[in-house]
């Protein structure tokens, strides 16, 4: 999950506080998020498995690319909250 904290005043980038739940556990990160596409995330405590930490990194790397999109058809670039996650295969 992500839930937005702040944008700029320019709407370039959005900070997040990003959580990833398991059945036993939650482990928080801050993702910054760019219009160019970046997310730069980092660890607020333990660290998940890599697996999730990846898949964590190509949720908010996929938001970032679609803020652009969405800024180019004047619509808000940076959702409030962020609810997706898809079990491994």
């Amino acid at each position: 999950m992500l839930d937005r904290e702040s944008v700029t005043e320019d709407r370039a980038s959005a900070v997040y506080k990003a959580s990833i739940y398991t059945t036993t556990e939650v482990f928080v990160y801050r993702a910054v998020l760019g219009l160019d596409g970046t997310a730069a995330i980092e660890v607020e405590g333990e660290e998940a498995s890599e697996a999730d930490g990846k898949q964590l990194t190509n949720i908010a790397k996929s938001t970032a690319r679609a803020a652009k999109r969405k800024l180019d058809e004047d619509l808000p670039p940076w959702p409030p909250r962020i609810l997706r996650w898809r079990a491994p295969r």
